[in-house]
């Protein structure tokens, strides 16, 4: 994706002259920000899904994913970390170190991510809009 290349990679990859690329970020920048070019009701249901969790990432405590990590240990054997990352800020909610990755490890990781965060009510507020 373009977007995330650099000004050199593009100049390699479309044999145009650095100078030239910056000349049209500065003077094009803005018109290539991201348009709809298609009316809402053609819309395919994954696009508008997308639209509807990338308005949720705006918002602390709103989306939140989880990271299952192994580490080796002595004698073969492995710990299991499972951590809850916020997307808002990429933050560590929770994180929970057990010998088995289970159930019990995800359950126990989302109850204490529950109880860190400002308050119970706070959290259900905001994942069920409840008023």
């Amino acid at each position: 994706m373009a977007g995330d290349k650099s000004t050199i990679e593009l100049s390699a990859e479309y044999n145009v002259d650095k100078s030239t690329i910056s000349e049209w970020v500065k003077k094009y920048g803005e018109e290539c920000q991201y348009t709809n070019t298609t009316s809402k009701s053609s819309e395919s249901e994954s696009a508008k899904e997308i639209r509807r969790l990338n308005q949720m990432l705006k918002e602390k405590d709103k989306v939140w994913c989880t990271d299952f990590t192994y580490m080796h240990q002595p004698r073969g054997k492995f710990r299991y970390n499972c951590t809850i990352i916020d997307l808002y800020d990429c933050s560590a909610v929770a994180s929970v170190n057990s010998n088995y990755i289970n159930t019990d490890l995800s359950i126990g990781t989302l109850v204490k991510a529950v109880f860190t965060i400002d308050s119970i009510l706070s959290f259900l507020t905001k994942c069920y809009k409840i008023a």
